[in-house]
């Protein structure tokens, strides 16, 4: 069975949590955006509790910018696996006071036993904000398919256990069966 394997951003994801056309203009309702992509996915049932955890994550961390780059994380017990969701806009977003705007962004929902994970995923997310082939490619997808594929560039590096099963490639890609 083809797989795609953890070890890139894309093997945290699928199709339905990449959002080429963010429309908010600031933190707090990009990332409500996000977290209902999350509800409509079916991966969690409560946006509102995965945003709560979410904004307060992004209050307590003044450091979760990177240039045109942000993220935030929703760590909640009832999770069962690590998801990533990311997105892109347009015209920016106010990220932070007194910043400039950032275009992509993502959500990494969590679980607090899999703290390593998510430690890794922040690491990548914050190594691709500083490589401007892969900023590019982020940019420019105008899909969820081509944002997909773009995550598929930036490597997970770190302690991502051997035990996280690999999702069949269909179901990353959105192919339904």
């Amino acid at each position: 069975m083809n797989t795609v394997p953890p070890k890139v951003l894309a093997g945290f994801t699928r199709t339905s949590l990449c959002l080429p056309h963010l429309r908010g203009r600031d933190a707090a309702t990009v990332m409500f955006e996000v977290c209902r992509a999350f509800e409509v996915d079916g991966a969690f049932p409560a946006p509102i509790a995965l945003f709560n955890v979410a904004l307060n994550h992004y209050y307590l961390t003044p450091d979760n910018q990177c240039g045109d780059v942000a993220y935030s994380i929703g760590c909640l017990p009832s999770l069962e696996s690590t998801l990533l969701a990311a997105g892109n806009t347009e015209d920016g977003c106010c990220w932070r006071p007194n910043t400039e705007p950032v275009h992509v962004v993502f959500l990494i929902a969590t679980a607090p036993r899999d703290a390593a994970i998510c430690a890794a995923l922040v690491h990548a997310i914050r190594q691709a904000a500083a490589d401007c082939a892969v900023l590019r490619g982020l940019h420019s997808a105008s899909t969820p398919a081509s944002l997909l594929a773009a995550l598929a560039t930036i490597p997970v590096l770190g302690t991502v256990p051997a035990d996280i099963p690999a999702r069949p490639r269909a179901e990353v890609a959105g192919i339904s069966r």
